[in-house]
């Protein structure tokens, strides 16, 4: 996991970037549809979460797919600094409040498999 730039501008949406990558030694089939897929933000030292690219647009379309050892797949998500709760869907009207400058953790989530948090900068 990894955000695309280490700070990001006022009014500009941050990208995330998830990379999943064959460790093994032989080809391995595995689920890397967007219901499996979780990127989520923290404050910097992890006490708080503030968005899931789930909460509000959950996905559920299966993408299986044979990776060769030391094959990679890659995805992208955008963010629009904006919270979220995981009940998102179930408010009317949910709250979703403008994030302020600061640093923060985005972590990516395939599964059960989570990724060390990676610092960015909302300036």
């Amino acid at each position: 996991m990894a955000a695309d730039k280490p700070t990001y501008l006022a009014g500009e949406e941050p990208s995330f970037t998830t990379v999943v990558t064959n460790i093994g030694t032989t080809p391995c089939e595995r689920d890397l549809g967007s219901s499996l897929q979780q990127v989520l933000v923290y404050t910097i030292d992890g006490a708080v979460r503030l968005w899931s690219n789930i909460d509000c647009f959950p996905q559920s379309a299966a993408d299986v797919r044979t990776l060769a050892p030391g094959e990679q797949a890659q995805f992208t998500v955008k963010w629009s600094a904006k919270t979220s709760a995981p009940d998102c869907l179930t408010q009317p009207e949910p709250q979703r409040d403008p994030v302020g400058p600061g640093a923060y953790t985005v972590v990516g989530q395939l599964g059960q498999l989570r990724s060390a948090p990676e610092p960015f900068n909302l300036s």
